[in-house]
């Protein structure tokens, strides 16, 4: 490798790859399916590279593939638990299914509340997704999934974006539990103290 060539990875790093890419989508469709039942799309979002998401996009790649394994996510759902704002708001831009869930009933907002991404989350959010709404197969809303992590700017931003009149707070998911409840039992004093606040 040349130093030129070496100096160009450096400054670019999301890049390495994308002109391979570019030559295999000549020959190679980009719907295609690996071993796992993923499509180039799911990898590229599981990586956070938003070049090669847009090309595989650009060159008919399905922005709402379902993986053909057990936990059926969607590529949003591998961009939020990737942490990669970028590729989230590539795939949003190309009309992602916001709402989409996968087999425990997650959608991506509660994968950007997992994963504490609070640019992704704000993302979801603006572009339709629900924090009351959105429950998962264990009655979670994101705030719930935010809270058990000790996500403490994820809970800031889904309290700011939720008006108060929508019960936020009193939601319980299958255990009965309340996300206070559930900041308490996890040892999240300040999240606690924050859920109290409003």
């Amino acid at each position: 490798m040349t130093s030129l060539e070496q100096q160009h990875q450096q400054e670019e790093p999301h890049q390495v790859g994308v002109d391979e890419l570019h030559e295999e989508l000549d020959t190679t469709p980009a719907v295609a399916l690996d071993k796992y039942g993923l499509t180039p799309l799911h990898w590229a979002c599981d990586r956070g590279q938003s070049v090669a998401a847009r090309l595989l996009l650009q060159h008919g790649a399905d922005v709402d593939a379902v993986e053909k394994r057990m936990f059926k996510r969607r590529p949003l759902h591998f961009a939020v638990l990737a942490s990669s704002d970028a590729t989230v708001r590539e795939l949003l831009a190309h009309h992602a299914d916001v709402l989409a869930a996968d087999y425990r009933g997650w959608a991506p907002i509660h994968g950007a509340a997992y994963s504490g991404d609070v640019a992704s989350l704000a993302a979801l959010l603006d572009a339709g997704a629900s924090v009351t709404t959105q429950l998962t197969a264990r009655r979670e809303t994101a705030l719930h999934v935010a809270t058990s992590r000790g996500r403490a700017e994820a809970v800031r931003l889904l309290l700011k974006r939720s008006p108060g009149d929508e019960g936020l707070l009193e939601l319980e998911d299958d255990e009965g539990s309340t996300a206070a409840q559930v900041a308490a039992r996890g040892g999240h004093e300040s999240i606690a103290c924050l859920l109290g606040q409003h």
